[in-house]
């Protein structure tokens, strides 16, 4: 499993070797006076998923501006 946290600690993405890409919303963890730390709770509910409509992926990128996540496959495609 390969997992993605944008730069401003709003959101979290996870892959793994099925078609789904799962989105976690991660503002209700963060602290206004530090931002960049998250107070990790015994578990984050999944936000929204995502399929990619192949099995095999193995990483994902997102982009600085958190605009655009990217997902690498076994294939390479």
């Amino acid at each position: 499993m390969a997992m993605v946290v944008d730069s401003r600690v709003h959101r979290a993405f996870t892959v793994s070797a099925d078609h789904m890409i799962v989105r976690y919303d991660l503002r209700p963890f963060t602290s206004i006076e530090c931002p960049n730390a998250i107070a990790i709770p015994e578990t984050i509910n999944p936000v929204k998923t995502f399929s990619t409509g192949q099995i095999g992926n193995a990483s994902l990128a997102i982009s600085s501006d958190g605009a655009v996540v990217a997902v690498g496959g076994w294939d390479g495609k």
